[in-house]
């Protein structure tokens, strides 16, 4: 998981909802939402995380990516917090796919349980996480919160792993002699230079694991 910035909704979305709400704050909803709001919602987020899914870090596509409400719809909609359905700061951009990530995840987690869940909002989420050169995804210092959410996602699905250690084993082990330590700090400039707005597929793991091997 990558920490992601958020920056400002697009200004359709903050017309859409100050006309809503002049109507009723029921009506502030996300189930009401069309396009072209939602397409321009879905624009911007994905920019904004440089084409990458906020929980595994998969390429994002238009035609691959689902509106991932952080606090569940359910749950807010269920206390009465309609304005939160459609809240930028609870609004991210996830690849879409039932066995893993966003659509896996459901409704989790309800109020009592957010503690259990780091967020990739959260500045500090990326430092919860370790990753390994198989593939697997490992909760970083025994923290609880990081295995449940890691449980909840199901980041160590089968495919997601086969992905992530193929992706390693793609970019580093195919060096023969191995890296230097400057091509290894050139690797680690590479993955963190967007390339017309796109970071590489899982740049923010591959990162850990160049300057786990840089620090060895």
């Amino acid at each position: 998981m990558f920490h992601i910035r958020k920056t400002t909704p697009p200004g359709s979305l903050v017309k859409w909802i100050n006309l809503r709400k002049a109507q009723s704050e029921e009506s502030v909803n996300y189930d009401y939402l069309q396009n072209p709001e939602k397409e321009e919602l879905r624009n911007k987020l994905i920019t904004e995380q440089f084409y990458l899914c906020c929980y595994t870090q998969l390429r994002l596509l238009q035609r691959n990516t689902h509106i991932e409400h952080l606090i569940p719809r359910s749950v807010s909609i269920a206390a009465g917090r309609f304005a939160e359905t459609v809240s930028y700061n609870n609004l991210v951009a996830a690849f879409s796919d039932d066995e893993f990530g966003a659509r896996y995840k459901g409704d989790w987690p309800s109020d009592t349980e957010k503690s259990d869940f780091v967020k990739p909002t959260d500045k500090s989420c990326s430092e919860r996480f370790e990753y390994t050169r198989s593939g697997l995804v490992k909760p970083a210092d025994n923290d609880t919160s990081a295995q449940k959410t890691i449980e909840k996602l199901n980041l160590n699905h089968p495919r997601l792993v086969k992905k992530r250690r193929e992706t390693y084993l793609n970019q580093f082990l195919t060096v023969k002699g191995g890296m230097k330590k400057k091509d290894l700090r050139n690797k680690i400039k590479f993955l963190a230079t967007p390339e017309n707005g796109k970071l590489p597929e899982f740049s923010f793991i591959l990162t850990y694991l160049l300057k786990k091997k840089l620090n060895q």
